[in-house]
């Protein structure tokens, strides 16, 4: 018959202190040296428990939430001023494009009314200019 061995396991108060300690740390070699046993030992009490993580408190979840959070909004925000100046310059140029079709039909009609003199109008419905609307026209000489 084998003599019982002894193990810190079988002490609540360690197990429960390197749990304590690993949860808190995330760290074998800090909690193995919290009570005072070899790493080892605490990889064998996780390995022999499943190997489950204690679980990281709400804390650090909050954390990456608030974090994830302001990134979006500041990048959103960064967006927003973009699509908004992008928008602002388009109709800019469309302002633009459409004051320099005004000017250039003004800039016509100006050479045209140099070239093209005024019609006469006898007062009838149209301007059309018949043979005694000039004055002289019908007299031969």
């Amino acid at each position: 018959m084998s003599s019982p061995v002894f193990s810190w396991r079988m002490v609540p108060s360690v197990y429960q202190r390197v749990w304590e300690v690993y949860a808190q740390t995330s760290s074998g070699y800090a909690a193995a040296a919290a009570v005072g046993v070899e790493r080892s030992s605490v990889t064998k009490w996780i390995a022999a428990d499943g190997g489950v993580r204690p679980r990281q408190g709400l804390n650090a979840i909050a954390a990456f939430t608030v974090g994830a959070l302001v990134v979006m909004v500041l990048l959103r925000r960064v967006v927003g001023d973009r699509d908004q100046r992008l928008g602002l310059a388009e109709r800019e140029r469309g302002l633009a494009a459409r004051e320099a079709i005004l000017e250039e039909g003004a800039r016509i009609a100006r050479e045209l009314h140099d070239v093209i003199p005024p019609r006469v109008d006898d007062g009838r419905a149209g301007g059309r200019r018949t043979p005694g609307a000039w004055p002289g026209a019908g007299v031969r000489t």
